[in-house]
């Protein structure tokens, strides 16, 4: 476990370089990312180390979770933070993951200075992004794989990522107007999870149409006319979901081209539509329970 006595102060010029990594254009030329909450943190550092799962034990979504991910840095505020489930000094109270991370201790004002919520824990973490893996790498992953038609919400596609990982996903095609998958307040919706599943950015009109050259079904999660109940449509091994903008859905380049569409019918009388991360929750599920697939047992 890290010991206090390796702890130390920033520069000015680590602070600075901290700081650019709230904006996109910087987070991706540097190539890192910002964890932020005690939860999240802890369980990129468990991954980091190895501590999660050891090679060859345990189930699918459990080594899914436990990919590789890079931390570079553990920064810690010297008052312990302002939000619940802070009010230690970092200084006597956390234990961490064997690692050789360095551990820097920030003034109150630096340290909201990079904190994206206002009531925070105290912790933060600078972690480096995994590489994007081209489309023709993905195209031979086990699925199932998800495709985002413009997810704006950070929290949503955070819960997506947690969600793709539990299910033990191949892979996730980002299309055009999805939010940046290292937004701070995406990592911190993952609860852990960022890194842990394969993704690339493109065209879903043009990437779609390729995955399904290589046999992959491709379903809409749509609730138009044409669309069948998500219980009764087939669902191969290499079975590939998409999903729509909160509140436009799927754009119409990918609608009428012979997909099929399909449906999570409830009452509709009560709510106009479900959450799109709730949505891609129980097609993941529904996947994973289908014939011949071993469905998960929650934490």
């Amino acid at each position: 476990m890290a010991n206090p006595s390796t702890r130390s102060k920033p520069s000015n010029a680590q602070l600075s370089r901290w700081r650019k990594l709230r904006m996109r254009k910087y987070r991706d030329k540097e190539g890192l990312f910002v964890a932020e909450g005690e939860r999240c943190v802890m369980q990129l550092l468990e991954r980091d180390s190895g501590a999660g799962v050891s090679a060859g034990a345990g189930s699918d979504h459990q080594r899914a979770s436990s990919a590789s991910v890079h931390i570079e840095a553990v920064l810690l505020r010297v008052d312990g933070g302002t939000g619940a489930g802070s009010g230690t000094s970092p200084d006597n109270a956390r234990t961490f993951p064997q690692g050789n991370w360095p551990v820097y201790h920030l003034e109150a004002a630096d340290f909201d200075d990079l904190s994206d919520t206002e009531s925070n824990q105290g912790i933060l973490a600078i972690g480096r992004q995994t590489p994007e893996t081209p489309a023709e790498v993905l195209v031979g992953k086990a699925g199932p794989l998800l495709a985002l038609d413009g997810i704006q919400d950070p929290g949503n596609l955070g819960t997506i990522v947690r969600s793709a990982t539990w299910f033990s996903a191949g892979g996730l095609l980002l299309g055009h107007g999805t939010v940046d998958l290292w937004h701070p307040k995406v990592v911190r919706s993952t609860a852990g999870a960022t890194g842990a599943v394969a993704w690339c950015r493109g065209s879903l009109p043009d990437l779609l149409p390729q995955f399904e050259k290589h046999g992959w079904q491709v379903l809409l999660l749509n609730g138009g006319p044409d669309s069948v109940p998500l219980h009764t449509a087939a669902m191969p091994s290499r079975c590939l979901f998409v999903a729509g903008n909160e509140g436009n859905g799927l754009s119409g380049e990918l609608l009428g081209r012979g997909w099929t569409e399909v449906r999570i019918d409830g009452d509709a009388s009560r709510v106009e539509s479900l959450n799109v991360a709730a949505a891609v929750n129980i097609a993941l599920y529904a996947y994973s329970a289908g014939p011949g697939k071993e469905s998960h047992q929650p934490e």
